[in-house]
């Protein structure tokens, strides 16, 4: 009870607030490291492994590119390109992306059946397909 005259009392809080604080700003918390964990776009990755691997792949055919520039950039195209192959398109925009980036690369450089199949494998296992 609040003993003060009502023109200088000044509110007390709710104990209601005090019992609720603690549970809520778990919560939040909780909702706050999930959303900083999860990215905006689930497939950002494979456009970014796909953009670098364009960029190297243009600065290997660049006309100022010697042999050992051009074996660097073909090595770290590679490299990315098994990276990439790790990764699983989680929505359609990225399963298009990867399906995408296979046809360019294929109609490139005729990749072996191997890793085409591995490649087809990773899109028909997104979430995206089995939805």
């Amino acid at each position: 009870m609040n003993n003060a005259s009502p023109a200088n009392a000044a509110a007390l809080p709710d104990r209601r607030l005090f019992l609720s604080a603690g549970p809520a700003a778990a919560v939040f918390s909780a909702l706050g490291a999930a959303a900083a964990a999860s990215p905006a776009d689930p497939d950002q990755r494979i456009f970014d492994l796909t953009m670098e691997m364009r960029a190297w792949t243009n600065k290997a055919n660049s006309p100022a590119s010697d042999e050992d520039t051009t074996a660097f950039c073909c090595d770290q195209q590679e490299a990315l390109f098994h990276l990439l192959l790790q990764e699983k398109p989680q929505t359609m925009r990225g399963v298009r992306a990867y399906l995408a980036y296979l046809i360019e690369e294929t109609s490139d450089y005729l990749y072996d059946g191997a890793v085409i199949s591995v490649m087809l494998k990773s899109v028909l296992a997104s979430p995206a397909m089995i939805a």
